[in-house]
C-alpha cells in the first residue's frame, strides 16, 4: 500500500464562455452564479501531476472546511483513492496530508473513491470499490483529520470486503449515529447484479448483528444496484437505485431496512418500492431524508427524444408522494437531449437542489443546477427559471453536492479536457447568502 501527497493547482483549466446564470437578489449576489471568491472564479481544479483525475463526492465538517474524494491516475498506473480538503477560500489545506491532496494506492489495479463521510471526531471515510473490475470489492479508507491512514481502522487505515466471486462495487457510505458505517452498491452473479448492502463496526470489523454477517445481498432475479444509502432517525436504512428485470427496462427502486438488515415491512409492504417512471430506462443515483421523513431520489428517465431530470417523493410508508409533481413524479426537460441528476438536497427551508448534466448545443456535457419549491415546482427565482447551466468549453460533470452553513452550495465533478484526459475539480455557487 503507498500512500502519497501530491501537489493541485487551483486554477481552471479552460476559460468559462458564458457563467453560471441567475437571478439578481437585492442587487448583491445571484442565485446559482459561480461564487468568485472560491478557487478561480468560483472554481478549483486539480491534476497533482497526473495524467487523469476525477470528483465523485463531496462532503462538508462541522469545521466548513471541503473534503471531496475520487480518482487519481499517476504515469503508467491505475486509478487510486483521491482525497483533498480545501480551505473556506478554495486553497488547499496544506496541514491535510502535507499539501492537501492525498493519494492511496489500495492495490496495483483500479481503486475508487465514490461515497465520503465526516465522523463527529472530524475522520474521513472514503468508500469506493478496489481491484481488477471483473473481481472488485468493496474498500473502505479512513484518514484522520490530518490526512494520514487511521491505523485505529481496518488494516492500516483499509478495509477491503468480498460480497462474491465476482465484483463487488460500493457506492455510497452512511455514518449512523453511533459511530457504524453503512456501504451500498452491487454484488455482480453471472450476467446480473444483487443489491448489497455491508455494515461496518467503528474499527472497521464487519457487524455480525446486521444479518447475522455484516452483508445484506438481495437477489430479485434481474440486475439490481444501490447508488445511495441513507439513515434515518430511528436507526433505520433507506438505499435507491435501480433494478432491471426480465422485461429488459429498469425502473427506480427504493428499499428500507430495519436495523439489523432485514427489509422493512411497513415501507410498501415488502421493504421495496419499485416505480416505472417510463417504459423504458429509470434510474435513482442519489437521494435525501426530509426532516418529516419523507424520501426524495434524483436520477434519470427515458422522456421524449431523450433522457430527463426526474425526483420520485415517497412518504415514509413508502408510498409516492400526491403532494410533489404529478402523483409523486417530477420530470424536468430541458432543450438539451439528454439530463440527468446525480445528486439532490434539501435546503433548511424545503427547498430541493439538484446537480446534474445536460448535452450542450457545442456537443459538450454541461453542469446543470436546479431548484425546487417544496412541492416539486421549479423555483423561478433560481437562475433562469430554475435552472442554472454552467458552460465550459470542455466536458464537465457534477457527481455530488453539499450545503455549507451560510447558504452556498459545492459540487464535485470533472472536467474532460481536449485530449480526453479529466481533472478533479471543485466548484462553489450561490444561493443567496453573499448578502450576508
Amino acid at each position: 500500500m503507498h500512500v502519497a501527497a501530491l501537489t493541485m493547482r487551483s486554477s481552471l483549466v479552460l476559460g468559462i464562455t458564458a457563467a453560471a446564470t441567475g437571478a439578481l437578489i437585492s442587487g448583491c449576489c445571484t442565485h446559482g452564479a459561480l461564487d468568485t471568491s472560491f478557487g478561480t472564479g468560483g472554481v478549483v481544479t486539480a491534476d497533482g501531476g497526473s495524467i487523469e483525475a476525477g470528483a465523485n463526492a463531496v462532503a462538508i465538517p462541522g469545521d466548513g472546511k471541503i473534503v471531496a474524494g475520487g480518482y487519481n491516475v499517476s504515469a503508467g498506473g491505475d486509478p487510486d483513492f483521491a482525497v483533498a480538503r480545501l480551505a473556506l477560500g478554495g486553497e488547499l489545506d496544506s496541514t491535510f496530508g502535507g499539501s492537501g491532496f492525498v493519494v492511496t494506492a489500495l492495490s496495483p489495479h483500479t481503486d475508487i473513491v465514490k461515497s465520503i463521510a465526516i465522523q463527529g471526531d472530524g475522520k474521513i471515510v472514503a468508500a469506493g470499490y478496489t481491484g481488477p473490475d471483473v473481481n472488485a470489492d468493496f474498500a473502505l479508507a479512513r484518514y484522520t483529520e490530518d490526512g494520514v491512514l487511521d491505523l485505529d481502522f481496518g488494516s492500516g487505515g483499509v478495509v477491503t470486503t468480498s460480497l462474491g466471486p465476482s465484483a463487488d462495487v460500493a457506492t455510497s457510505v452512511a455514518l449512523q449515529a453511533d459511530g457504524r458505517l453503512v456501504v451500498a452498491g452491487h454484488s455482480s452473479i453471472g450476467v446480473g447484479s444483487e443489491f448489497a448492502l455491508a455494515r461496518y463496526m467503528p474499527n472497521g470489523t464487519l457487524d455480525a448483528s446486521f444479518n447475522g454477517s455484516g452483508i445484506v445481498k438481495t437477489a430479485l432475479g434481474g440486475s439490481g444496484t444501490f447508488y445511495a444509502v441513507a439513515v434515518q432517525s430511528n436507526g433505520k436504512i433507506v438505499a435507491a437505485g435501480s433494478y432491471r428485470g426480465a422485461s429488459g427496462s429498469s425502473d427506480t427502486v427504493v428499499a428500507r431496512f430495519s436495523p439489523d438488515g432485514v427489509p422493512d415491512p411497513t415501507f410498501d409492504g415488502d421493504g421495496f418500492a419499485f416505480t416505472a417512471v417510463s417504459p423504458q430506462n429509470d434510474q435513482a443515483e442519489s437521494l435525501a431524508i426530509q426532516s418529516d421523513g419523507r424520501i426524495v431520489v434524483g436520477g434519470t428517465s427515458d422522456g421524449v427524444g431523450g433522457d430527463d431530470f426526474t425526483m420520485v417523493r415517497y412518504t415514509p410508508d413508502g408510498n409516492l408522494d400526491p403532494s410533489f409533481g404529478i402523483g409523486g413524479i417530477v420530470q424536468t426537460q430541458t432543450p438539451a437531449l439528454d439530463d440527468s441528476i446525480f445528486s439532490v438536497a434539501v435546503r433548511p427551508d424545503g427547498k430541493l437542489l439538484t446537480a446534474g448534466h445536460r448535452d450542450g448545443a457545442d456537443g459538450f456535457e454541461q453542469i446543470a443546477l436546479a431548484r425546487y419549491q417544496a412541492n416539486g415546482s421549479l423555483d423561478s427565482s433560481f437562475g433562469d427559471n430554475g435552472f442554472s447551466i454552467s458552460h465550459f468549453d470542455i466536458e464537465s460533470l457534477p457527481y455530488s453536492i453539499a450545503l455549507q452553513q451560510d447558504g452556498k452550495f459545492v459540487i464535485a465533478g470533472q472536467l474532460t479536457l481536449p485530449d480526453q484526459t479529466a481533472d478533479f475539480v471543485i466548484l462553489r455557487y450561490l444561493d443567496g447568502s453573499c448578502c450576508k
